[in-house]
């Protein structure tokens, strides 16, 4: 039983669901986790200690953090915190373009024992904000969180991903631009890091709703995430919200499901990577840029189950 759901946690994880809140956002509820939000280490207080609302976000011990995910540029961001009592305990504030490397927006060493409010301007690629708490003594409080949106240069009406059957569709329906320059289309295989495929040459400015396609061509095997970028005339941009198609991996075989230390991969892709992970979702042999059938070897490692991914299958394994 252990294994079945060690193995459900692994097909998770190596699988990612984007999530993200839109814009403009508000938080005033702590006791449940909206769409885009990451809580780690939080609770939540009550209404008496509660700056408004019900309840109020509770950081209770070093290192518990926020972090929230959003869909589009952001403009100010404003929130308001409160320790239990008097400390030397400080709380980070941060954002980031892709959720890997952070900015700081501020760092606040004096922590108030009054609910106060702070306010802050983001930079207009932020899709993520951080709050984590550095611990001396007493407890945070976090509330009335508000991300505001950047005024758009493009209104956008309709933006879709639809799976042919060997290419995407993207279809974008803007309802006004202003200092439109073009756009760039973006392609993904984990929701996080992007490259250009494309590029469609915009309005300018434009009052009356205009409609862009582009084909993908020769998609990702697996899940293909999609956003465009558009770009203005000074060379500020903004990107649109993420959408997601699968496209069928071509039939991979591994064998045989038990083994004492050979692997056969049968296969007709190119260029593509042979993951193996232990029970524990932790990556132990990576094998890269292969191509077609291989044989390989996991003597070195210890007796057990293991998943081998290849693309977006998962195959489960005894190395015995």
């Amino acid at each position: 039983m252990r294994v079945f759901f060690t193995f459900l946690f692994l097909l998770v994880s190596m699988n990612i669901i984007i999530s993200q809140a839109s814009l403009p956002l508000s938080r005033t509820i702590w006791n449940s986790t909206p769409t885009g939000w990451t809580d780690s280490g939080t609770s939540s207080y009550s209404s008496t200690f509660a700056c408004s609302g019900s309840n109020m976000g509770q950081l209770n011990d070093n290192g518990d953090s926020y972090q929230v995910f959003f869909s589009s540029s952001p403009k100010f961001l404003d929130f308001v915190i409160k320790i239990t009592s008097t400390a030397t305990s400080s709380c980070l504030i941060e954002q980031s373009v892709d959720g890997i490397s952070w900015s700081q927006v501020a760092n606040i060493s004096t922590l108030p024992t009054t609910c106060t409010g702070y306010n802050y301007t983001l930079i207009n690629t932020t899709r993520y904000v951080k709050w984590t708490y550095n611990k001396v003594a007493q407890n945070l409080g976090l509330d009335d969180v508000t991300i505001s949106a950047a005024p758009m240069p493009i209104q956008i009406k309709h933006f879709a991903a639809t799976k042919q059957s060997s290419s995407t569709k993207l279809n974008l329906i803007t309802a006004s631009e202003t200092n439109n320059d073009y756009f760039t289309i973006e392609r993904s295989a984990d929701g996080r890091n992007f490259d250009a495929i494309g590029e469609i040459k915009g309005a300018g400015n434009s009052n009356q709703e205009l409609s862009y396609e582009f084909v993908d061509e020769s998609p990702l095997a697996g899940i293909n995430y999609y956003r465009i970028k558009q770009t203005d005339f000074d060379g500020t941009y903004s990107y649109t919200e993420i959408r997601s198609v699968r496209h069928q991996t071509k039939n991979v075989i591994v064998s045989p499901n038990r083994t004492d230390g050979k692997l056969n991969v049968t296969s007709e892709l190119d260029n593509y990577d042979v993951v193996i992970y232990n029970t524990g979702g932790q990556e132990v042999q990576r094998h890269m840029a292969l191509s077609g059938d291989q044989s390989l070897s996991i003597e070195t490692l210890q007796a057990g189950v293991y998943f081998v991914k290849v693309m977006d299958q998962t195959i489960r394994i005894l190395k015995f």
